[in-house]
């Protein structure tokens, strides 16, 4: 049985230039950045969900497994 109580919180993406990445989102969603943290920039939450830019330190160098439907 599935506990349906759990939901997701938040979708967190790796990337080298969290700024940068975060400013485009920011723009095109129309959610501001609201908060940095360490290695995360954050923008507004909206419907429960949070959307966050972590920085690393490798540059990607396969496709990405996930994408966002908007």
């Amino acid at each position: 049985m599935v506990d349906s109580s759990m939901q997701i919180n938040a979708l967190i993406v790796d990337a080298t230039d969290p700024e940068r990445l975060a400013a485009f989102w920011s723009e095109l969603l129309g959610r501001p950045v609201v908060g940095r943290m360490g290695p995360y920039v954050w923008l507004r939450r909206e419907n429960g969900l949070g959307l966050g830019f972590q920085r690393t330190a490798e540059p990607k160098s396969r496709k990405n497994r996930m994408h966002f439907d908007i």
